[in-house]
């Protein structure tokens, strides 16, 4: 009974000592996102204070003469643009509190600068010739050497002959786009530049320089102009608050995407049961009305001729009747695996009940081991196959349209939000350069969707407010953010399940541990680390295969499976003009390998230049540490030993605070480095710079670990604690790991946050003050930190060195894993407040898994085979009395049974599941079928042509004559 009681004291203590800080920590963030929440949206802007602040009322005549609209007085007359008044855009424009209209109102939003005042430092950019290079990136330098129009296709904004419309549609370029001659080049290039600086010179009033305000301006009608007459959308544009931002809504109709969808061949999921009355009431309804009897008709006999009907006496076809309404018949085994699944047929067209709490049956362990195996359970888990759209009527019918509640407000449509978003900036993208705008300095970040306020609030009650967070609710995520985003919440809620298992772990291992040093002080405890070590080995393999799994399972799900990579060109990229050797399509290649390998031995020669510093930044806080803990120095310098603990505790704060600083500072180096390195597209871009950023800071991050474990008793002949280094890495694992949870979580809301509040607070400041003034809903959109790609990044590599710290040196603290769960579970709703309070709408991309991070955590389940081995053999006190021969030997032998066991493990597991791969095919044969006409079969069009019949048996001397037949 002492015995278990002195444990029970020894082991409360540690445990609340580690876990008080992350509690209070959880506190604060969650408070702090409720007053987030809480605040109350800024005041309109008022149509006085705008016509008091701005220079000019700005809108567009309308004109039949190609060039006509940009036709205006002298300069310093009043300037007519395209431009609505602030009152008109206002009452457009939907609240956040009370708008009851979807998000269709504007699918995008362009903000351009209206700077002042930079005609006097630098006039020359605000010239004809400045317009006519910027919308045909034209190069002056090499143009004036050869004498004729040289352009450069990344740093032309209009890319397109459809870019120089008149009013009604007219081609004013002929396109001749078979002739790739140099003069029908030249020609085409030599009227474009023509057509620009007339219109230059209409807006302006002459050819002179203008001011940079004008130069602005004339710059956003000029994109306005294309984005309604090339692209075929409506804009309507207006001034912020203090007028130094012109703003432009995009809306696309439904026309528009449908054409772009069948242009680019975009895939939607179809029905299952398309023409099924208790699902799809309105949409058949409508359908019908819209297409008329005869499509109609034609379109179920279609279905019924390729896929036919569940049974003899069903009155209308299904897509897929043998799996969905016979599946317990025909397919036991996959359509038991559909509904393990989730699969919910009602999905399709009812609006379920989307309360996951209530609706999903078992108790807690059954959930949780779904949620891990196979996927949580989730009203609107539909599985049916992805098609290519076609526009024809037929096809109308087969496609799904997606029901989702959003609280009160329920959307059924054939685009959701994220097909909307994507749909409509390629319709723009297809014709406007916005990268080389952006890069210009004459477009304020990407586009970007506004925020749909209803789904938003949706979101933020029943996602990033919600305390427990359990279950992510992937499908809204994904219908409103895009799959990339989804993806990382789906990562991140089943990387945070898989820590109970080494936190369960880790919590046995410490007690047990602690039990034995607080009543024998022997150090048996050694062993039970050897069995903690072969199970952490374990888990992460299993992880890694299971996330696969889990992976196909969501690919399948959100038809991903067959998804091909956007391929396109960074403005940055600078190369020589060819042509492709297959399909004669114009492409850029690198202008040289010789270059281009330079680049890279630069980049090797940086990283290892700030590999250095890592390690004499290291040295010198490690020599301040052995300074303080001798006696002597402290003595000779009058201090009082009883400041040795907290100095120590000190340094291991500065070191920490130089993690954080280094890391920093180089992520911009890295940037830098990867634009010298001249890459091609994004995911080439984003690659190198994941790679180049782990390199480093996994050496940053983990050097002070490697050097306590491995190297001071060495260096130094002795650890803290009484010669323990175990004991000095726990304490070093732990104040770093807290400090960066602390500052982490901090930085990833409260920065963003006080960045766009100081926005506000500069405009209207900036504004007069006679009046209250203030923002519409479209302002303070635009005004929200952008959500880039390095935000994503981010919020990965945050995960993957938390992993390292789990599996590099978990037998130095056991509760590694418990305190990693318990930020998971703070990090989970500091990323969705992130999302839902203080970024912009995020672009949502398309993806089929993590990336090159898979690769990156398979990389440190590796190395953890290593680094634990060596702490128990080396590191510890277990095996202190063997040689360093057989400690060697063990170590080999160890690594090579972790090895054979994470091999093992991956071997076992599938990366894929058996129905996963059948069901994929499965939806592939139905979409060939209904949507390509590649029916096999007896009624097939072609047959083979009947011959002559001959049914006699020749003698065998006849065997000659009997050739005749054949011919």
């Amino acid at each position: 009974d002492v015995y278990w009681h002195l444990s029970a004291i020894s082991v409360s203590h540690r445990l609340l000592s580690h876990v008080n800080g992350i509690c209070l920590l959880s506190a604060c963030t969650f408070f702090a996102s409720q007053l987030l929440y809480r605040r109350g949206p800024a005041p309109r802007c008022s149509l006085s204070d705008l016509q008091r602040r701005a220079d000019k009322t700005l809108a567009m005549p309308s004109s039949s003469d190609a060039y006509d609209a940009f036709s205006s007085p002298a300069a310093h007359t009043a300037v007519d643009m395209e431009f609505s008044s602030m009152q008109s855009a206002q009452s457009s424009v939907p609240r956040s509190t009370s708008s009851d209209k979807t998000l269709y109102d504007h699918d995008l939003v362009m903000v351009f600068p209206r700077r002042e005042g930079g005609e006097l430092k630098k006039p020359d950019d605000f010239t004809l010739d400045s317009f006519v290079h910027l919308m045909m990136g034209k190069d002056p330098d090499r143009s004036h050497r050869s004498n004729k129009i040289v352009v450069d296709p990344f740093q032309r904004v209009l890319r397109t002959p459809r870019c120089y419309l008149d009013e009604r549609g007219c081609d004013v370029v002929m396109d001749s786009s078979n002739d790739h001659s140099e003069e029908s080049e030249q020609r085409r290039l030599e009227t474009q530049e023509q057509l620009l600086k007339k219109e230059y010179e209409q807006f302006i009033g002459n050819t002179e320089a203008t001011t940079e305000t004008r130069f602005c301006e004339l710059v956003a009608t000029a994109i306005a102009r294309r984005v309604q007459l090339a692209c075929g959308l409506t804009t309507r544009m207006f001034l912020s608050c203090d007028a130094d931002e012109i703003i432009m809504t995009i809306k696309a109709d439904n026309d528009d995407l449908r054409i772009e969808a069948d242009r680019t061949n975009y895939r939607l999921q179809v029905s299952n049961k398309p023409f099924d009355k208790t699902l799809h009431v309105k949409k058949l309804k409508t359908l019908q009305r819209e297409m008329g009897d005869k499509e109609w008709q034609n379109s179920i006999d279609h279905l019924r001729h390729t896929r036919g009907c569940a049974n003899e006496d069903a009155e209308y076809p299904e897509m897929d009747p043998l799996l969905v309404s016979r599946g317990e018949e025909f397919h036991p085994e996959l359509r038991k695996a559909v509904d393990i699944w989730g699969h919910t047929e009602e999905a399709d067209g009812l609006f379920v009940e989307d309360d996951t709490c209530r609706r999903v049956q078992g108790n807690h362990w059954d959930r949780f081991v779904t949620s891990i195996f196979a996927l949580p359970y989730d009203p609107l888990t539909y599985f049916a196959p992805f098609a290519e759209y076609r526009h024809e009527e037929k096809y109308q019918p087969f496609y799904r349209r997606y029901p989702i509640k959003w609280g009160q407000k329920k959307e059924e449509t054939l685009f959701s939000q994220k097909d909307r978003i994507r749909l409509a900036e390629g319709i723009v993208e297809r014709h406007i350069n916005a990268d080389a705008l952006e890069a210009a300095g004459y477009l304020e970040g990407q586009m970007f969707a506004l925020h749909d306020a209803k789904a938003l609030h949706d979101l933020r009650h029943s996602w990033a407010l919600h305390w427990t967070m359990l279950y992510q609710p992937l499908h809204k995520i994904r219908y409103y953010f895009g799959e990339k985003i989804a993806l990382y919440f789906a990562w991140l809620e089943f990387y945070t399940k898989m820590l109970v298992f080494p936190a369960v772990a880790g919590i046995i291992t410490f007690v047990y541990i602690e039990a034995r040093q607080a009543v024998t002080g022997t150090n048996q405890q050694g062993y039970i680390l050897i069995a903690f070590a072969v199970f952490v080995v374990l888990w992460s393999s299993l992880f890694s295969e299971l996330w696969k799994r889990k992976n196909g399972l969501l690919d399948s799900l959100w038809g991903l499976s067959g998804l091909q990579e956007s391929f396109r060109y960074r403005p940055q990229f600078r190369g020589t003009k060819s042509y492709h050797p297959v399909t004669d399509a114009e492409e850029v290649t690198f202008e040289s390998k010789m270059k281009r390998r330079r680049a890279f031995i630069v980049s090797i020669l940086v990283v290892t230049f700030m590999v250095g510093i890592v390690i004499v930044a290291l040295f010198g806080l490690f020599v301040l540490k052995h300074w303080i803990n001798d006696s002597d120095n402290l003595e000779k310098n009058n201090i009082n030993t009883k400041y040795q603990t907290p100095l120590t505790f000190g340094v291991t704060v500065v070191n920490a605070i130089q993690i954080l600083v280094l890391n920093t500072v180089y992520r911009t180096v890295a940037r830098k480095l990867n634009d010298l390195e001249n890459h091609r597209t994004d995911a080439e871009y984003e690659n190198y710079l994941v790679i180049k950023v782990f390199l480093f800071q996994f050496c940053n991050s983990f050097a002070s670990f490697f050097y306590i474990a491995f190297v001071k008793r060495i260096a130094e002949g002795s650890c803290l604690y009484e010669d323990d280094c175990m004991q000095e890495l726990r304490d070093q694992l732990l104040t770093l790991f807290i400090i960066r949870i602390v500052v982490g979580n901090t930085t990833e809301v409260v920065v963003p946050y006080l960045k766009y509040r100081y926005q506000l607070f500069a405009e209207r400041k900036a504004a007069y003050t006679e009046e209250k003034t203030g923002h519409n809903y479209i302002e303070e959109q635009a005004k929200l930190v952008p959500y880039e790609s390095n935000e994503a990044f981010e919020d990965y590599n945050e995960m993957v060195i938390q992993y390292g710290f789990i599996n590099l040196f978990v037998v130095a603290f056991p509760l590694t894993p418990l305190l990693a769960l318990a930020n998971n579970v703070l990090e989970v709703h500091v990323d969705a407040v992130k999302l839902c309070f203080v970024h912009r709408r995020p672009f949502p991309h398309p993806a089929k898994g993590i990336g090159v991070w898979f690769y990156i955590l398979r990389f440190m389940t590796y190395i953890a085979l290593g680094t634990n081995s060596a702490l128990i053999l080396w590191t510890s006190d277990l095996f202190e009395d063997q040689t360093g021969t057989v400690r060697a030997f063990s170590f080999v032998v160890a690594c090579q049974v972790c090895l054979v066991l994470a091999v093992l493990v991956e071997r076992v597991v599938p990366d894929t599941p058996h129905e996963i791969r059948l069901l994929q095919e499965r939806y592939e044969h139905i979409v060939n079928v209904v949507f390509k006409g590649l029916f096999e079969g007896d009624n097939s069009k072609l047959n083979e042509v009947a011959e002559r019949l001959d049914l006699q048996i020749y003698p065998n001397h006849e065997w000659e004559e009997s050739k005749q037949h054949y011919a």
